[in-house]
């Protein structure tokens, strides 16, 4: 008998079945001829009520089936390239009823669906337009109540009789396991098991999934938090709002995913609000409420790195895109510029000050009536915006306008009542605006597309960037266009970044938009800022940990207002901030009422301004290569020292420090006097305008004067740089390959500038080997060591260097 041959299993109910979930509960019964079975030719099998299969695999090509009994053995089934869950039936336990839904993804992600209704499938905005998650190979054994899968990835446990859910890595060790028991008495929970819970003061369902937290754990992600970057023992209330600073648990950017460093993550695929009780409430666990929604929608993502389990979680909810390589460059704004004299005038003293500069952002100001945004250039002040446009242009630098999604009815309202009679302004129970300054519906498909006419308009001006400030304060009393406000609330930020970035890439060849707001899924419309902080150092550490935190949270781009929004920044404190500033994806100096510009702050503050803003466009070729690698794998450019050193504990409590792609140990000064003290992790870390080495592993106090900043290059990198230009353009002349010398090993690094070009570098014992992967160009090599530097010039192919 040939092994491939396809088989079709029937059940009683005449229905085909192309799994097994249970023979005991389908009763699956056979009948067959004994004729040779012959290969490539299609057969239906009919199980008897005796016959049991034992035991299957899922397999790319079907499932391979254990039939126990006189029957055939290792046939396959043939799944017509479609998913089938593993379970997918009606259970009822002491603590749920309703239907359970089990599917397995490749990757080790596993998708847990719930609910007490009969609707069975979900659907979300977070998930669309992402490529679709493919079904991996498994075997299922069934023990008693028991059903076991086993993946190339790991092994998952369901419990069926009480229902539970467990993850095990490849070596058995229990990662993740549901809690359904956490109890003081018999009667009293101190957190609920998997299902739904009442709160009989309003009658509202809540759904619950709690999870067993070990001594040792602890958490990341979230979105946006300004609160300590690691979550244990913290309330994460998932709802967006305006926080208007950055020092509360309230935030722009609030999702429900996080990690654990037992190595899985969990993403509640909601568009209602939720919150996570990340062991503030139990010693023992850490619990999920889900309110408003009917089903329970979870992706569990097993991780034997963090970085893994945040490149699968970004499979799943989608990677940041490219975006134009002149974005990386300074943005200078102000909150607002009036008028196009000046913001002509910033453009001309930045040339003239040899200030390099790409974008110049004008915020409220630029309609007829400040903050009344009705799209529209107001003749009175910008009487010439193309005009404007152009100059900028010749300047090489690019023009970015703020809006909003909110009507400002006392001065637009003409445009208000145009938009009621469209039926395109949430009203509330009784027939009024939702909100006083309506907002647009952005659910309505005729609404959205308005909107996005109104942005092309302007991009056809030649602007290059929109910036969508706002959209937190979406009523939930309000009714929208398909959805009621308690599931519209968190989502609408994404659908206006996404409206906004949809009508960028409809009009420019290089999309882009500077969002403050977001959801789950919003790392697909980059740029996302940090909102209004303090000018003053917790304003800076604040925004920092915010930073962190996004990356955790699958965003690859990140920025803040250099300087701070809210007042006045010192010298000091502008100076520290823009040197944090510019080792971030992104950097923009940003105020409210006052300028940010380095010539008003002072003339010591532009000679430093002018210093590491010339060092970092030197760094563009390795900033922009590196933002290309991070966003293909859905990883940050400003990483947490944890991801990079998982097997470092000390890493854990550090969130005023970070990795800038894999060569850049930044660590900015946060207070007063220029002390501090640098955690260095493993490996040796060059001073980077010293050149002094430090070894890793330990802690070290340093004090820095205010033009100088502890920065450091990790031993054995390699760091492309080019030019420093007053704007940045497509070509990179003049590149310098910057490698940092270490003992022994082996380094790459994927340059790229519209085609990738493998860097490496080899190091043994004083030798060093370097292979430049094809570049063509004046290309020159430059060796830094603890003995000097050393500099070969008109590089083709490699060189070698003796130490």
């Amino acid at each position: 008998m040939d092994e491939k041959i396809k088989v079709r299993v029937q059940g009683q109910d005449k229905k085909v079945y192309y799994k097994e979930p249970s023979p005991d509960r389908i009763k699956m019964y056979y009948e067959y001829t004994q004729d040779n079975f012959r290969k490539g030719k299609d057969y239906n099998l009919k199980l008897k009520k005796f016959a049991r299969i034992t035991n299957w695999k899922k397999m790319t090509w079907g499932l391979l089936l254990d039939i126990e009994g006189d029957c055939i053995h290792n046939t396959q089934i043939d799944c017509d390239g479609e998913l089938r869950p593993i379970i997918d039936e009606t259970v009822e336990t002491e603590h749920f009823k309703g239907f359970l839904r089990l599917e397995v993804y490749e990757k080790g992600i596993f998708r847990l669906l719930a609910g007490e209704g009969g609707e069975r499938q979900h659907h979300t905005v977070m998930l669309e337009g992402v490529p679709p998650l493919q079904t991996d190979q498994y075997e299922v054994k069934e023990e008693g109540d028991m059903l076991w899968i086993t993946t190339d990835t790991c092994k998952a446990m369901v419990n069926l009789a009480e229902f539970g859910f467990s993850i095990y890595g490849r070596d058995g060790k229990k990662v993740y396991c549901q809690e359904n028991n956490d109890k003081v008495l018999r009667f009293t929970h101190e957190s609920f098991p998997f299902g739904f819970v009442e709160n009989p003061a309003t009658g509202e369902r809540i759904g619950v999934c709690s999870s067993r937290m070990e001594h040792d754990e602890h958490y990341f992600g979230f979105g946006e938090q300004y609160s300590p970057v690691d979550k244990k023992m913290q309330e994460v209330d998932v709802f967006i709002t305006d926080p208007l600073s950055v020092g509360s648990p309230r935030t722009y950017v609030s999702l429900p995913f996080y990690f654990s460093t037992r190595g899985y993550g969990m993403y509640v695929n909601t568009h209602y609000r939720s919150k996570f009780f990340m062991g503030n409430r139990s010693n023992r666990c850490a619990s999920c409420h889900i309110y408003g929604e009917s089903l329970i929608d979870i992706f569990y993502i097993y991780g034997e790195e963090p970085k893994t389990i945040l490149k699968r979680y970004t499979d799943i909810t989608g990677k940041s895109p490219m975006i134009p390589k002149w974005s990386f460059g300074l943005w200078m704004s102000r909150c607002s510029y009036k008028t196009e004299d000046e913001v002509l005038e910033v453009g001309r003293e930045m040339r003239k000050r040899d200030l390099p500069c790409d974008v110049i952002n004008i915020d409220t100001d630029w309609f007829e009536i400040p903050w009344a945004c009705d799209w529209k250039f107001g003749k009175h002040n910008f009487p010439h915006p193309e005009e404007m446009i152009k100059e900028l242009d010749s300047m090489g630098i690019k023009l970015s306008l703020w809006q909003k999604p909110y009507v400002t009815s006392e001065c637009l309202p003409e445009l208000r009542d145009q938009l009621r009679e469209k039926g395109w302004i949430p009203l509330n129970p009784y027939g009024e605006d939702a909100r006083s300054n309506p907002v647009i519906d952005l659910s309505n498909p005729d609404c959205c597309q308005w909107y996005k006419e109104q942005l092309k308009n302007l991009f056809q001006m030649g602007v290059s960037v929109i910036k969508t400030d706002m959209g937190e304060g979406v009523p939930v009393e309000g009714k929208y266009h398909g959805y009621d406000g308690d599931e519209i609330h968190n989502i609408y930020p994404y659908l206006y970044s996404r409206a906004a970035y949809e009508a960028s890439r409809e009009s420019i060849a290089e999309p882009i938009l500077w969002g403050r707001s977001t959801y789950a899924g919003g790392q697909k419309y980059p740029i996302h800022w940090a909102g209004d902080p303090f000018t003053d150092f917790d304003g800076l550490r604040f925004s920092i940990r915010s930073g962190l935190s996004m990356g955790m949270s699958g965003f690859t781009f990140w920025s803040h207002d250099v300087g701070g929004f809210l007042g006045r920044p010192s010298e000091e404190v502008y100076i520290r901030w823009m040197q944090a500033g510019m080792f971030c994806s992104h950097v923009r100096c940003h105020g409210a009422n006052n300028p940010r510009e380095p010539w008003t702050f002072g003339e010591r503050a532009e000679t430093i301004f002018r210093k590491f803003d010339k060092l970092r466009y030197e760094l563009i070729p390795y900033i922009y290569s590196t933002a290309y690698t991070r966003g293909k794998q859905g990883l940050p450019v400003m990483e947490h020292l944890y991801l990079s050193n998982p097997d470092d504990r000390n890493c854990l409590s550090v969130e005023d420090e970070w990795m800038f792609g894999d060569a850049f140990l930044v660590a900015p000064v946060l207070n007063e006097g220029g002390e501090r003290e640098v955690y260095y992790p493993d490996g040796q870390w060059y001073h980077y305008f010293s050149e002094e080495i430090k070894q890793g592993k330990q802690y070290d106090a340093v004090k820095m004067e205010l033009d100088n900043m502890p920065l450091y290059v990790k031993a054995g990198s390699i760091v492309p740089t080019g030019k420093a230009e007053d704007h940045i353009t497509g070509a990179d002349d003049a590149l310098t390959i910057c490698v940092y010398g270490k003992e022994s090993g082996y380094t790459e690094f994927l340059y790229y500038n519209g085609e990738e070009h493998l860097i490496k570098a080899a190091f043994d014992m004083g030798s060093v080997q370097v292979e430049t992967g094809g570049l063509k160009g004046n290309i020159s090599v430059k060796l830094i060591t603890n003995r000097g530097i050393e500099i070969k010039t008109d590089v083709r192919e490699h060189c070698t260097f003796e130490v």
